[in-house]
Formats: C-alpha cells, structure tokens, sequence
C-alpha cells in the first residue's frame, strides 16, 4: 500500500489543536460552538474559532485574571478549565485552519478562494474582516466552494458532509480527510479522518479533537457504506458512524481550490 497525507504544515496545525501546550502540559482541545453562548463582535477564541496559539494565549489570560495557577492542574484539569471558560474549537473552525494551512503550503489563501453567496452584501463585508469567524460547515459545503467527489478519488484535504442529522434536519458536521492508503491498482482502502466534534450523549467530555479510520470495502458504493466500526472502535467514532448513517447527506467533497 502506499499512503498520502495533508502537507507538514497542515499536520503541524492538527497537532497544535491536538496536544496544546499550556503550563507544561499537553492538552487535547475541547469543542466549543458559539451557538449557544451568542458572543457577538468577539474575539475569534472567544467564539470558537481560534487557532492553538491564540486558545493557549486565551486560557493563560483567563486563568491570570482569575488568579489560576494552571501549573498545579493536571491535563485534564486545564481541559475542565478551558471546558468552563468556553475556550475550544468547533468543526469548521478547526478544518479553516488547517485547510488554511495546506493552502498555504501551496502559496494559496483560503480566504481568497471562499465565497458567501447567500450572505447579505453586509454580511460578506462583515465575512471579508472576519473570515474565519463567518466560515460554517454549509459555507464549505456550499457547491460554490467546493464539488461532490468519488469516493474512488477520495485524497487528503477531502472532507466529509454531514447534513441533516439529528430529528429536525437542521444540524450539520464535518470532517477532514488527513490521510489515504491506496492499493497497488490506486484504489484507496482506507482513510484517517479528523475533526472537532460535539460531546456525545452519554460524556460531556469525550469532545473536542478526534480521528477515526474508515476501511473502504468498496469504493464505487457511497462513504456511508464503508466499514467505519473495524478500525476505529471507540465512543466518539462509534457517535460519528451513527451521525453518518442518519445524516440525510453524507458527502465527499473537495474544496474548488484543489479540484
């Protein structure tokens, strides 16, 4: 087999997120979506869509304020910390970054190659100054940014569309596609996937950061079709595998920029 992978510099912005680096610690970040908690006009690390840097720089602020001394948490501590302060990632966030980061690798901006086509005129000024704050799951899912793709020409920088998931239809996810194995003839037989995902039901704290691998049985039948239990048998990835197979669309699809 031989295996593909995102560029180093879009890897080095998933391992940020996933090991960030607070008072001598390495901690997995937490998932954090601003829907709820309507920050308006602030900070992109106060709405849940900082980059690894700006959340370390965040909680040490925070904790100062406070009077925390971060120091004497344990990794799980400075996660609860970072959990009650609302400091996290949600999934388009965190796929903006490194997206943003693979581009770049390529002396391409996502920010240049991303539209807004159903935002008001105020609304796209507002995108232009804010961009990654105004990027959501249907802004990179929108046919305007990126195509629906062969789950036989499937590669890293894909991501995956889960639209319509839960009883009302309305919650969407979505996740990237940060390595491929492919077999001798070039079919692909297997894929990591990465994303920033919601707590589940049953842990509040099993969120945040996560991979799962997906073996592909077949690759002329949809993703949602594939053995995604076999190679990734934990919590999260079995809460992942069961949004995919209630999802009214489960979609592979590639960023206009690359295609």
């Amino acid at each position: 087999m031989t295996h593909q992978t995102l560029s180093p510099q879009a890897l080095a912005v998933i391992n940020g997120y996933q090991a960030l680096a607070i008072a001598g610690k390495s901690v997995t970040c937490p998932y954090y979506n601003n829907k709820k908690g309507n920050a308006r006009a602030a900070l992109r690390v106060q709405v849940g869509k900082g980059d690894p840097d700006e959340i370390v720089a965040q909680a040490r602020e925070v904790a100062l304020r406070q009077g925390v001394d971060l120091s004497n948490l344990s990794a799980e501590g400075i996660r609860d910390f970072l959990m009650q302060h609302n400091l996290g990632i949600d999934c388009s966030g965190f796929i903006v970054h490194v997206l943003d980061a693979e581009l770049a690798a390529q002396d391409v901006r996502l920010a240049a190659q991303l539209s807004f086509p159903e935002a008001s005129f105020v609304r796209k000024l507002l995108a232009k100054m804010r961009f990654v704050e105004n990027v959501s799951a249907a802004v990179l899912a929108h046919d305007a940014n990126s195509v629906v793709v062969p789950l036989s020409s499937i590669q890293p920088g894909d991501m995956i569309m889960l639209q319509g998931f839960d009883a009302a239809n309305k919650h969407d996810h979505i996740l990237l596609i940060s390595e491929v194995a492919y077999a001798a003839d070039g079919m692909p037989v297997q894929c990591t996937y990465i994303h920033s995902t919601e707590p589940t039901t049953n842990d509040a704290y099993a969120s945040g950061i996560a991979e799962g691998m997906i073996k592909i049985v077949d690759p002329n039948q949809p993703l949602n079709k594939q053995d995604w239990k076999s190679l990734s048998d934990t919590a999260v990835a079995r809460d992942t595998y069961t949004k995919a197979q209630a999802a009214q669309a489960c979609q592979l699809r590639r960023l206009r920029a690359v295609s």
